[in-house]
């Protein structure tokens, strides 16, 4: 959503595209339990559809504002249906911009649960700055990242390159959790107390402590192909 300031006044316009973050806290993910219900996508009913949302100034029903106001917003998000969603956890960003003057502030985002969400910023500086609303992160992004890492322990797939004294060398699966119940080797106490497992390899001949190097397989698929275009 943008908004311009002019002539005193300040007009919503329209969403802004969705931005990518690269950071997600420690903080954040104390409620990731919350998103584990989200573990496909659906285009028609869940998911936010920024075209059919709605933005409105609350608490100034003139819309004008001066140096040091609060400006409040109130969001509410739709699906592609038009229907309201009634579930918060979309992370949201606001923030104001002025490129003429270089100047920029961030605001906050209140999460309702229900997919209302109130947005606030203070107004820092006299001109004709822009508003901003973006989705940083949905849920069902969210969700996706979230199923896959409680599953696998990881968003890459890991393998673990054994050799033995005859100079043969084997790959076997690693992570954090023991998907099979036979021919595990814990690594923990070599990385430093945390959970590292590597299975060994098919072939027969290895033991653990053949264990050689890590190495990434990037031939594994990680996500589907329609999860892969959501997730860009």
């Amino acid at each position: 959503m943008q908004m311009e300031k002019n002539k005193g006044r300040c007009q919503i316009l329209c969403f802004g595209s969705k931005r990518e973050i690269s950071t997600f806290t420690a903080t954040d993910f104390k409620y990731y339990k919350r998103y584990l219900k989200y573990k496909s996508l659906d285009f028609g009913k869940s998911l936010v559809y920024l075209p059919k949302s709605t933005v409105e100034i609350i608490y100034n029903k003139s819309a004008t504002f001066t140096t040091g106001d609060i400006i409040t917003l109130r969001i509410i998000l739709h699906n592609k249906n038009g229907d309201v969603l009634t579930d918060g956890g979309d992370f949201i960003n606001i923030w104001m911009s002025e490129k003429g003057k270089g100047a920029s502030s961030a605001g906050y985002v209140v999460d309702h649960g229900n997919g209302t969400y109130i947005g606030v910023i203070k107004a820092l500086w006299r001109g004709s700055p822009h508003i901003k609303i973006a989705m940083s992160f949905q849920k069902e992004s969210i969700g996706l990242f979230v199923n896959y890492l409680y599953k696998y322990g990881m968003l890459r797939t890991l393998k673990g390159v054994f050799k033995n004294a005859r100079g043969e060398t084997a790959k076997g699966i690693c992570g954090i959790h023991t998907l099979t119940k036979h021919g595990i080797c814990d690594f923990t106490s070599m990385n430093y107390g945390m959970r590292w497992f590597c299975s060994l390899p098919d072939k027969p001949g290895f033991t653990c402590s053949d264990w050689y190097a890590p190495i990434g397989d990037m031939t594994v698929p990680t996500f589907t192909k329609s999860k892969k275009q959501f997730l860009r």
